[in-house]
């Protein structure tokens, strides 16, 4: 009864953010039809269209993304981007409507609800390793469509449970704890980049707010943790593919850069590289270019890559501008700390852009509205 009360009394924002978040830790097809069935709905009902359309400049930015697009997917018959192009409009929708919506006690609230879901995670990640455990070198996946994806999700997971320790907003010793349960899925997943996203992560809050005293102390410990691993790669799971794994990159890189020059202007839509790969000798099979710049100019083109520049730049300069308020000043600066983390994640692969890893970025993203 208490909990139906606690529901009933939650405003319809507030229970369409939770929703949202919710499904990002359950199977991705569920989170594909939350998308989809709570994108239509805002746009239906009046009260939240209007919430969608206070900001023209960003329509005018979104629609005109959008449009191209599905226009540059049906040319050229890259009937999978414009699925992902239909996605990513639906999570933008999300991300307006979650901005106009977003609240200081909604905030720490969707926060601490992230960290409560990572818990599940972690553990579905458990009982698949026991159910696989006779194959030495499987990686977990969870709820997710591969490991990198549940590598990326307990890796924001572990950057909130920083934040709100840093940033005094709970009790310290459960989001301590937190942390370190979700360090074993992290490794079940056998994501290794994603501890490289963690250690900028928190180092970049850590300087932010001050913290030079706990900021020594981390890169003493990150220090000594690094002599170890050097001492016995083996600790850390598939170590010793990194050469593998980096001969693959480059040859990704070599092919979406020789396909820039073909359509240059308006791309080839979503997932361009996937799109063309089959049709190039020696190619690397993959879904993207592990990389966003020339993922954006390979999928978008010049034209569309400043549009979503245009929209990032109104965004980033409203954090920077709430970066001077001291009481935004503490959101800001995990923000901030996270979008810089997620931006050099990105340099070397994209899992943040996905319907589960990107939702809860837009979600987490909107905590400055």
């Amino acid at each position: 009864m208490k909990i139906g009360r606690v529901i009933h009394n939650l405003s319809q924002g507030d229970k369409t953010l939770y929703i949202a978040l919710i499904s990002v830790f359950l199977p991705y097809p569920v989170t594909a039809v939350v998308l989809v069935v709570l994108g239509l709905s805002l746009w239906i009902n009046p009260k939240s269209r209007t919430l969608l359309v206070r900001n023209r400049i960003n329509c005018i930015l979104i629609g005109t993304f959008s449009l191209i697009n599905l226009i540059v997917g049906i040319i050229f018959g890259n009937w999978f981007g414009i699925m992902a192009a239909c996605a990513f409009l639906l999570i933008i929708t999300l991300f307006e409507y979650s901005q106009a919506v977003m609240t200081s006690r909604l905030f720490e609230n969707i926060l601490s609800l992230i960290c409560i879901m990572s818990i599940l995670t972690t553990c579905s990640a458990i009982v698949e390793r026991l159910i696989y455990i006779k194959l030495e070198k499987y990686r977990c996946a969870s709820f997710y469509l591969n490991p990198n994806y549940l590598g990326c999700i307990l890796a924001v997971s572990v950057c909130v449970c920083a934040y709100k320790v840093i940033a005094r907003r709970g009790n310290p010793m459960f989001f301590y704890c937190v942390a370190l349960f979700n360090g074993i899925g992290l490794y079940l997943s056998g994501s290794m980049f994603v501890w490289l996203t963690i250690f900028i992560c928190l180092s970049l809050m850590l300087m932010l707010f001050g913290e030079h005293q706990f900021l020594s102390i981390f890169m003493i410990i990150a220090s000594v943790l690094m002599l170890i691993i050097s001492a016995a790669p083996d600790l850390i799971p598939r170590i010793d593919e990194t050469v593998f794994t980096t001969e693959n990159r480059i040859n990704i890189w070599k092919t979406a850069i020789d396909a820039l020059g073909d359509y240059p202007v308006f791309g080839r839509g979503f997932f361009a590289y996937y799109f063309i790969q089959p049709g190039i000798p020696g190619a690397y099979p993959t879904t993207h270019c592990h990389n966003i710049i020339l993922d954006c100019l390979l999928n978008f083109g010049v034209v569309n890559s400043i549009i979503l520049l245009v929209y990032l730049f109104r965004y980033y300069s409203l954090i920077i501008k709430c970066h001077d308020i001291s009481k935004s000043k503490r959101i800001s600066s995990f923000l901030i700390a996270l979008s810089i983390a997620v931006i050099v994640h990105s340099m070397v692969d994209l899992t943040f852009i996905w319907i589960q890893t990107g939702t809860l970025i837009i979600l987490i993203m909107s905590g400055i509205t």
